[in-house]
């Protein structure tokens, strides 16, 4: 296989796996707080709140993953990327 298109299939195997990570944070935050409603009786600020943390554990968990692929803030890979154009 060419080097591009194995670069491509890696990337779009990381996209795929940043999205569902995304996707699966926000689901399990709003069902905790449909479910914290439904309990409580206080329809929609749970629903609202577990939403928001949802939303920030989906961006930690994206943020985690461009760490590990070396382009959190301030890895070799963003410092040449700047000085380079």
């Amino acid at each position: 296989m060419p080097k591009k298109s194995q670069n491509n299939l890696t990337f779009k195997g990381t996209a795929m796996k940043v999205s569902a990570d995304m996707l699966a944070a926000i689901m399990v935050g709003a069902g905790l707080g449909v479910a914290f409603d439904k309990h409580f009786d206080t329809y929609p600020w749970a629903l609202i709140i577990g939403f928001i943390f949802g939303s920030a554990a989906g961006l930690l968990n994206v943020y985690r993953s461009l760490c590990k692929m070396g382009y959190g803030l301030g890895s070799k890979k963003t410092k040449e990327k700047d000085t380079n154009g």
